[in-house]
């Protein structure tokens, strides 16, 4: 083997020709940086995870006639009476677990178009029956003895 061969084996270069078996070396440096993105990663992860769940539990209309009642709110998610009305009515939608509540996310295409479909406005609740049926439409801020009322009605 010639001298500068050898020189170049001695630094740890080697030729790009060169073939390996071992696989991929981490120094103690290079690991650390993965290990935390790693680490980070994880959160972020199961916060997307989560948001995806939320997401899917709380806008799927499909749900609609599928054997269980449920109460939508068309909603626009940049306007303050809105979110009052969504306040409403989290606070007593736990009161009644047959119902299932979702929202109609009027920014969205789906939630626009599902609006229009039933004639209804920003601040406005719907109720279907299990059918699928839309059995009642009420608009505007309800305190939630109203949002009560309203559920009862068509239970």
């Amino acid at each position: 083997m010639s001298r500068k061969k050898q020189k170049s084996r001695k630094a740890g270069i080697y030729s790009a020709s060169k073939k390996t078996t071992k696989g991929i070396k981490l120094n103690r440096r290079s690991f650390k940086k993965l290990a935390t993105v790693f680490i980070f990663s994880i959160p972020i992860f199961a916060a997307v995870f989560a948001y995806s769940k939320f997401h899917q539990r709380t806008y799927d209309l499909g749900i609609i006639g599928n054997g269980k009642p449920v109460l939508v709110q068309a909603h626009d998610t940049t306007c303050a009476p809105c979110r009052n009305l969504q306040s409403s009515v989290m606070s007593v939608i736990d009161e009644y677990p047959e119902i299932e509540y979702k929202v109609a996310n009027l920014n969205s295409r789906e939630g626009s178009v599902f609006a229009r479909k039933h004639g209804a406005q920003i601040v406005t609740l719907l109720f279907f029956n299990s059918k699928g049926e839309r059995v009642g439409i009420q608009s505007g801020i309800q305190t939630e003895d109203q949002v009560r009322t309203f559920i009862e009605r068509y239970l």
